[in-house]
């Protein structure tokens, strides 16, 4: 499991490497972007989840995503529309992932196992 300190001596050097950037940069946003991303965890460790919780965290996760997603087809059947097309049905796809809250299910499964250094 990633320390607190780990974390932060990455904030530093990244946060020591972006004062050399140029803001219009995109290696500048992006390291904003990851610095970001590396407070919130650090944030979350502050809160002191043991590893087991964390490990129980990336189950339930993963097992509610598979649930929502199997919950696809009776949504589609439920819409005023079918999507026979291959490139409808991907479309309708991710309307549904972005109604369910996939997305922020699948950044909080991605976060917690970088905490766990899966």
């Amino acid at each position: 499991m990633r320390k607190s300190t780990d974390i932060k001596r990455e904030i530093f050097d990244l946060a020591n490497f972006q004062v050399k950037l140029k803001p219009e940069d995109k290696e500048f946003k992006q390291n904003k972007k990851r610095i970001e991303y590396l407070n919130e965890c650090v944030l979350y460790l502050e809160t002191s989840p043991t590893e087991e919780f964390l490990e129980r965290e990336v189950k339930r996760l993963e097992a509610n995503i598979v649930y929502i997603d199997k919950q696809f087809d009776k949504w589609l059947s439920r819409q005023h529309f079918s999507a026979q097309a291959p490139h409808q049905r991907q479309k309708s796809k991710k309307t549904f992932e972005k109604e369910s809250g996939i997305p922020k299910l699948r950044q909080q499964l991605k976060t917690i196992e970088f905490l766990l250094n899966k």
